[in-house]
């Protein structure tokens, strides 16, 4: 192969250095094999079957900013002369801790900040302690002007203090959030006097802790914290504020007209919506529809058009919004000591938000002839309840078999076994019967007792396995 003999590499490492006392990253020499038709060369190797080595080595040169704040970033200019389409080392990387209160938790770990063609970087651990090699392997030349950046994530977290002092009880309340968020009283019980700091992340793992007042390292990075120590009775509660559930989206119905019973919409926009989205709609009288019930976005078919769970009437124009379930970690540390019956790993509890659920029910057939409650021959029938305030509800419906005469397999008719349930949490209880065996109107007849909880429920009923077609 062709010998590259001018830098065609050029990229950044960068790494948040607050609290780690080394973090170098120096140039390494870099080889290429050649061809060569002559016995020797100026390069002072002879060749071995027509091949030569040469070597250049890589430079870095060093940058940093918010030297000494939680913000500080060490950043490490990389040029370097490498072969094409050869995963090489062109650099080496040395960590080490500031001082004995912290730890590393993990290997080093390497992402590009943005996605570059023909290119791949990853870090190697060597057998040196806390020293990795930077591998890369290009297809082409990188120029300084594609401006390619290497985050390093070095991961730490404090070291255990040996303390007499312990936090016997955490009590956070319910482990799950109202949609319309809320102000939670945390309860702590321990020795008097013990320090601890307590912290409360969002989904994003944004720091969300209320009166934060100080900067603590978690797995997920250097996060605001409340910082405080149990009184002289051994006895502390914090307020955390939890938002509401968040709204992805507001937008409007976009159909000249509007629609009428209806599951697949267009709107005026769909930008970050996503298939369990929940769809809010209120009345005249500004409340919601449908008594409050569920309804939930299940396929997002174009840019502006989704289905939902459940037929709605809306006209043009009317103003919808689109929120999601979240969740919630809330961390308990202490340079004293936690009680085994406090889970010690992270976070210490993980608090949900949701926005409800529904149970589908899918009705299905082999035959192409049959038409399930009008829909088109051998089409699947499905139909989806949502929770409301309370957390169960009775609900019937009927489904009617035509364009074939239809006739009970058994002598006890359909069952409740008929009903598999593929996947998720809800409790159902279900009672059916047939009318119209043996004619071209059959029909079941089911009454449903549903027990929401936190997962959307998909029930499949296999006619073929109630009915015989004639």
């Amino acid at each position: 192969m062709a010998l590259n003999t001018t830098t065609n590499l050029n990229l950044k490492v960068k790494a948040k250095t607050k609290n780690i006392t080394t973090f170098v990253v120096s140039g390494t020499a870099i080889q290429q094999d050649f061809k060569t038709k002559y016995k020797k060369l100026n390069y002072g190797n002879s060749p071995v079957n027509g091949l030569i080595t040469k070597s250049y080595t890589s430079n870095s040169s060093l940058s940093r900013t918010d030297t000494g704040t939680v913000n500080e970033v060490t950043t490490y200019t990389i040029d370097a002369i490498v072969p094409f389409n050869k995963s090489v080392k062109v650099a080496t990387i040395v960590v080490g801790n500031k001082t004995d209160a912290y730890k590393f938790t993990n290997k080093l770990n390497s992402t590009l900040r943005k996605d570059i063609e023909g290119f791949i970087i990853s870090i190697k651990e060597t057998d040196t302690v806390n020293t990795y090699d930077l591998i890369c392997k290009t297809e082409r030349e990188i120029p300084k002007s594609e401006d390619v950046i290497v985050d390093v994530t070095i991961p730490i977290v404090k070291s255990p203090v040996v303390s007499t002092n312990t936090i016997r009880k955490i009590y956070p309340g319910s482990l799950t959030i109202p949609l319309t968020g809320c102000e939670r009283k945390i309860k702590l019980y321990g020795s008097p006097n013990t320090p601890f700091e307590i912290s409360t992340l969002n989904a994003s793992d944004t720091s969300i802790t209320t009166d934060a007042n100080a900067f603590s390292i978690l797995p997920s990075g250097e996060k605001g914290v409340f910082s405080s120590k149990l009184n002289n009775k051994g006895y502390y509660t914090y307020k955390q504020k939890f938002p509401k559930a968040p709204v992805v989206l507001k937008t409007a119905v976009n159909v000249g007209g509007g629609v009428t019973n209806a599951k697949q919409i267009t709107f005026d926009s769909l930008t970050g919506v996503q298939v369990g989205d929940e769809i809010l709609v209120t009345d005249t009288n500004n409340r919601r529809i449908n008594s409050g019930e569920t309804i939930k976005v299940v396929s997002i078919d174009s840019t502006y058009v989704c289905t939902l769970s459940k037929k709605l009437t809306l006209a043009d124009n009317k103003k919808v919004a689109f929120r999601r379930s979240t969740s919630y970690k809330l961390n308990l540390e202490t340079t004293g000591t936690k009680d085994s019956k406090i889970t010690s790993t992270y976070p210490t509890y993980a608090l949900t938000q949701n926005i409800g659920s529904i149970v589908t029910l899918n009705f299905t057939t082999t035959d192409g002839t049959v038409q399930i409650n009008g829909e088109s021959a051998g089409a699947t029938h499905t139909v989806s309840f949502g929770n409301r305030k309370e957390k169960s509800r009775l609900v019937g419906l009927t489904v009617a078999l035509t364009s074939r005469t239809c006739t009970n397999k058994t002598s006890a008719g359909p069952r409740p076994s008929n009903f598999i349930t593929a996947s998720g949490d809800a409790v159902i209880n279900t009672t059916v019967r047939s009318t119209g065996s043996g004619t071209s109107s059959y029909k079941l007849i089911i009454d449903m007792d549903l027990k929401f909880n936190t997962l959307d429920t998909i029930v499949n009923v296999n006619l073929d396995n109630i009915v015989n077609y004639s």
